[in-house]
């Protein structure tokens, strides 16, 4: 809508963006070290988890592309499975098998030979499962049985379950206690700070053929990023709002009115903001203290 405005090739803040905008971090540098070591060595099960909002589908698409060539990545990214036989038949059905009219017990013994088929040709099956902590146990318990499954000691399925904070919540229950003991790493996406919020702003900006600088003022990006609590989902809709606001008002540089006036709007929605008011009487009044001490 607003693209050719701002001289965009694309919408730089779209709500679901390709693995190749993604914005890389020195934390999520290492998340993924961890997570490639932990499927490389085939040792135990991958944990990823992340508030609601932080990126984390995109995290397992950019982690599909980045195994693809050593490993057959599957990402369900579906989690409404009602039987472990629907669970199986789509795993099989994304490598590319027939899964269709089979009993559960047929499906295991399908998905087996499916293994040995891909174990021929790449180093193992990844299953990347999102919103995992919407599983239940029944379906983790069958992940668990996957991820047990090996050849001459080597783990045919490398398993990593990505999902919000209460993944880690429910983890504690006694039930979970047999996958609980072939968790081999942990990770958690921690929100961005107010440097790399606007280092974020600036990279899709970037990614869409644009120029930061030309699009929005300092002030208004200072502002996006104060106030999106470090969450690239907030990130997105507020910087995306801004720049349809101004470009209903042929603003050509978005300003930090423009900014403030997307964010009241945006407080209608379930999401959680900084209050940037706030702040800004908190650094007047920090600013005021240190006029009087010299």
């Amino acid at each position: 809508m607003y693209e050719q405005f701002f001289r965009l090739q694309r919408r730089p803040f779209a709500a679901m963006p390709e693995a190749g905008c993604l914005f890389h971090t020195g934390q999520l540098h290492e998340i993924f070290e961890q997570i490639r070591s932990c499927i490389q060595d085939g040792q135990g099960i991958g944990i990823l988890t992340a508030p609601a909002g932080m990126g984390k589908t995109l995290i397992c698409q950019w982690l599909v592309q980045e195994l693809s060539e050593q490993f057959r990545t599957v990402l369900l990214s579906n989690s409404k499975f009602s039987t472990p036989s629907a669970l199986l038949q789509a795993i099989l059905f994304e490598t590319g098998a027939e899964a269709g009219g089979k009993t559960e017990q047929e499906l295991r013994h399908e998905l087996r030979l499916r293994l040995d088929d891909i174990r021929a040709e790449r180093k193992a099956l990844v299953l990347i499962v999102d919103e995992a902590h919407q599983f239940d146990v029944e379906l983790l318990e069958e992940i668990r049985v996957l991820a047990d499954l090996a050849e001459n000691g080597q783990s045919l399925v490398r398993v990593v379950l990505a999902g919000q904070l209460e993944l880690e919540e429910r983890m504690i229950d006694r039930q979970f206690d047999a996958i609980n003991q072939r968790i081999s790493k942990q990770t958690y996406i921690e929100p961005f700070s107010i440097a790399e919020s606007i280092d974020f702003v600036r990279h899709r900006i970037e990614w869409a053929g644009g120029n930061p600088d030309e699009v929005f003022s300092a002030e208004g990006m200072k502002i996006v990023a104060r106030a999106s609590c470090g969450v690239p989902r907030c990130l997105n809709q507020l910087a995306d709002h801004s720049l349809l606001l101004s470009f209903a008002a042929t603003e050509r540089l978005v300003s930090e009115a423009t900014v403030r006036e997307a964010l009241e709007d945006l407080k209608q929605l379930p999401l959680h903001w900084n209050d940037v008011n706030d702040a800004d009487r908190i650094l007047a009044a920090t600013a005021d203290t240190t006029v009087g001490e010299e």
